[in-house]
């Protein structure tokens, strides 16, 4: 009897630990929600091919194409819970760091109400304006997504990425995807508000 109770609490456990963390993404989820523009430099234009390294002035609008996570072998649509809109500076030929600064996080963001599919500018015009960058400087920007209150994620928010979604250090995936990270540089303007 004692032996049953302890296999069941091991168990138990197993399942409990489980499901506290996030579980790997189906490829079919955030496909369709990803950077699109900065500013007026376009990352990409069919989320298929990305551009890196393009010039922009400051304060950034971030530009997210955005849809409804589609159903998928009869599964129902999941809504978005959680985005955050992240970035970090360097100034070549400087490292980057492992530093992520936040600029803003949205709760359960209403995608079907708040703005019909395509390109928006998900956390506001002008959201990103970085002090004391210099021309030249560049801006490493991702944008984290989570459904099922964080139970699914496009990738790791606590894990470092390049702009090409690698490990900057190991060079290795990162569980980041070029879908959701930009590489820009500061052209030293600054645009209206």
């Amino acid at each position: 009897m004692n032996m049953k109770r302890g296999i069941f609490m091991v168990l138990g456990l197993a399942m409990l630990l489980s499901l506290s963390t996030a579980c790997p993404t189906p490829p079919w989820m955030f496909e369709l929600n990803y950077i699109h523009k900065v500013n007026d430099y376009v990352h990409t234009h069919d989320n298929v091919t990305f551009h890196n390294g393009g010039q922009v002035s400051l304060p950034i609008s971030l530009y997210v194409w955005v849809d409804n996570i589609p159903a998928n072998a009869g599964r129902a649509p999941i809504p978005i819970t959680k985005v955050v809109l992240q970035y970090k500076t360097r100034r070549p030929p400087a490292a980057w760091g492992n530093t992520w600064t936040t600029v803003k996080t949205i709760n359960n963001p209403d995608w079907d109400i708040s703005f019909p599919k395509g390109s928006v500018i998900l956390f506001g015009r002008n959201a990103l304006d970085i002090p004391g960058v210099q021309v030249g400087d560049q801006f490493l920007i991702r944008v984290y997504m989570a459904a099922e209150e964080g139970l699914y994620e496009n990738a790791p928010l606590a894990v470092d990425t390049n702009e090409l979604g690698n490990d900057p250090v190991t060079g290795l995936p990162s569980g980041w995807t070029q879908r959701h990270v930009v590489l820009v540089n500061y052209d030293g303007k600054r645009r209206p508000q």
